[in-house]
């Protein structure tokens, strides 16, 4: 894989995750090993999202019975171009 064959998370994403498992934006760095000005600059567009994280939150929230419909949340990411 390429640097620019690299997946990202959107914004809109990470935020209907959130909202689905139900966490505060507090929760949610906490959740992702990271600072909360961090995960703050990812949902606001600050930053970019890799998709790593969003996978990581996806199959922790699996494992912990947080996600109701995990095929919800399958890749579907795009590339720092912007596909799919």
């Amino acid at each position: 894989m390429t640097q620019s064959d690299k997946k990202l998370a959107t914004a809109e994403e990470l935020l209907a995750l959130r909202q689905e498992v139900g966490h505060t934006q507090l929760e949610a760095a906490e959740f992702l090993y990271v600072t909360t000005r961090t995960y703050q600059n990812w949902e606001y567009s600050k930053s970019r999202i890799p998709y790593a994280i969003f996978e990581l939150y996806v199959l922790k929230a699996i494992s912990r019975g947080l996600i109701t419909n995990p095929n919800r949340h399958e890749a579907r990411g795009k590339d720092k171009r912007g596909k799919s």
